[in-house]
């Protein structure tokens, strides 16, 4: 019977289909270096089938030998699933993706695949799921215990390849993948690169994050026991009360949110120490009562349990997964971080004998505004600071406030952050909040961007203009169209430049792989890639890096990146 049912497979494998081979794996969790693989699933339009542990060597021969081409939804998650556990992947040039496919399609719809064929295929694509899920709570199972041979598990399992089958032949996936082909391909390309990033990971210095969520534990404890005893602050997590305390001490409230409720978050925190220095140690220890437990939980206590043999930590990159397709990292959130805290970076160190190397793309989207905004003036003084070797913000600040102004004045930040704000889609006032600070401390830094480079607000109002009565949307450099809400046509300047720069960012990552350099790629994290190489060889593999990346031909002012060798472990420079 077994060997009837595996020839039935495999003569069916080998029919004609309108689709690629649909391909899929359950796991007991959703770290593929820490769960197991529980089922591997095959299917097309019309059929599912489902392997458990005693059949993976047949679903192994059959996805080896199939020659044809091989569809996955979220194909690096899988590929990883299969090369933990099986030892091997599909190869990547006759690698699908829905996932991929669905976000060119349109860029809001749901990402995930019942969720997506639910909306596009068929809307019980989820009642599998909810059969599953009243089952296992009845019977107390989870993904690890829940028996591979019970129906509704191996049911649900075999019925996603048959629904990626099904998003694959829709029109709106078949536009994506014939008249954007070079945008589908880039994400493909970019895919595997981030495959092979998150199977290299990189490895912790375990004494160093022990040492250091000692140490936030502890200051955290004292902390909190300090602005209990002296200001009776129970929960430095409630604004109440620590605005009470504050008014009490004689701090009144000053920055308040868009809504008009007193505003305490970080910058604002920073403006009240910066504005009353005598309560400095009041903010301080509130800043980080409410950031330390975040500190320990969310990073450093990840990084231990994360990590594998020998200490190496596998993250998870998602190459396509926010609106604008920016890259973002999980498990853990290294997308949100504080940069400015170096217990976080300083966790990942290179393996003896090697170097960390880190580059940056200079004000990236900053260098977008002046490109497709085209103000002669913006794309001016770039070409100076570049020529020069001068920093654009700080000499932006300087001419706003018409005085030299340094790195360390909090002009310069707030220049900075105004413009960045502004590219965004925020008004004065959020500026002012996300600052800290008034809206009239902030307001000369926000009206400089207007004064001196007026074109990049004509170019919003363009942008909302031309979408008025209907569905929002931009077209980024790769010929892709991004969509943003109803309502929120202010976010289509930002949509456009973050767009743009997640492209320059992954056909960067394609031509540093495709340079000889994708073994020692580790991560990307905002505008920064992290690389690792030899340490007689890292000097050489930053200067070819940076001669790779730096674009001066294809925009109105130079792409341009800087980086730096780091010996020791991962620091902001």
């Amino acid at each position: 019977y077994p060997e009837a049912v595996l020839d039935a497979c495999r003569r069916w494998i080998g029919e004609r289909r309108e689709t690629p081979l649909g391909a899929d794996t359950e796991s007991s969790g959703l770290d593929p270096f820490h769960h197991r693989m529980r089922l591997g699933q095959l299917g097309d339009m019309r059929h599912g089938w489902a392997f458990p542990p005693e059949w993976f060597g047949a679903f192994r021969e059959l996805l080896q030998r199939y020659a044809g081409l091989i569809l996955w939804h979220n194909s690096p998650y899988d590929q990883r699933v299969i090369w933990n556990n099986l030892g091997f992947m599909t190869p990547w040039d006759r690698t699908e993706d829905t996932l991929l496919l669905g976000h060119i399609a349109d860029s809001l719809r749901l990402a995930g695949l019942k969720p997506r064929a639910t909306q596009e295929v068929d809307s019980r694509a989820l009642r599998g799921g909810q059969v599953l899920s009243e089952g296992m709570r009845a019977q107390h199972w989870t993904w690890e215990t829940v028996p591979d041979d019970w129906a509704p598990y191996w049911q649900y399992a075999a019925l996603d390849p048959v629904l990626a089958c099904h998003l694959w032949n829709l029109p709106s996936f078949r536009r994506a993948r014939e008249y954007n082909r070079y945008a589908y391909d880039l994400e493909r390309a970019t895919a595997r690169i981030c495959t092979n990033m998150m199977l290299a990971g990189m490895r912790i210095d375990v004494p160093f994050v022990e040492r250091h969520i000692a140490e936030i534990s502890d200051y955290t404890h004292r902390a909190a026991g300090w602005l209990r005893a002296e200001f009776e602050i129970g929960n430095p997590n409630s604004n109440a009360q620590v605005i009470r305390a504050m008014n009490a001490a004689g701090v009144p409230t000053i920055v308040y949110t868009e809504k008009g409720n007193p505003c305490l978050s970080k910058e604002a925190l920073k403006f009240y120490k910066t504005a009353f220095p005598q309560h400095g140690g009041l903010f301080d220890a509130v800043q980080w009562c409410r950031k330390g437990d975040k500190l320990v939980g969310s990073y450093l206590q990840k990084f231990l349990d994360l990590r594998g043999p020998d200490d190496v930590m596998h993250y998870s990159i998602h190459s396509c997964r926010a609106r604008t397709t920016r890259m973002s990292i999980t498990d853990p959130p290294m997308q949100t971080f504080d940069r400015d805290v170096a217990a976080v970076r300083g966790s990942y160190v290179p393996w003896p004998g090697n170097a960390l190397i880190t580059i940056d793309a200079d004000q990236i989207e900053a260098r977008l505004a002046a490109h497709f905004s085209m103000d002669p003036n913006m794309i001016a003084e770039f070409r100076r600071c570049d020529e020069l070797k001068l920093k654009f913000f700080i000499e932006m600040a300087s001419k706003i406030y018409s005085e030299t102004i340094s790195k360390k004045d909090p002009r310069y930040t707030w220049t900075k952050n105004a413009t960045y704000a502004q590219i965004y889609g925020s008004g004065l006032e959020k500026a002012a909040v996300t600052a800290g600070v008034p809206v009239e401390t902030m307001r000369p830094a926000y009206m400089g961007l207007a004064t001196l480079y007026p074109n990049v607000k004509r170019l919003m109002d363009r942008l909302i203009n031309a979408n008025k009565g209907q569905r929002p949307r931009v077209q980024t450099i790769d010929g892709r169209w991004l969509y943003t809400y109803r309502g929120k046509e202010y976010a289509l300047l930002n949509t456009l430049i973050q767009g743009s720069a997640a492209t320059i960012l992954k056909q960067d990552l394609i031509a540093l792989d495709a340079a000889g350099l994708g073994p020692f790629l580790r991560l990307p994290v905002h505008d920064e890639f992290l690389l690792e190489a030899p340490q007689e060889y890292a000097r050489d593999v930053l200067r070819e890096a940076e001669k790779i990346l730096t674009d001066r031909e294809n925009f109105a002012v130079p792409i341009t990146w800087s980086g730096d060798v780091l010996t020791d472990r991962w620091v902001k420079t």
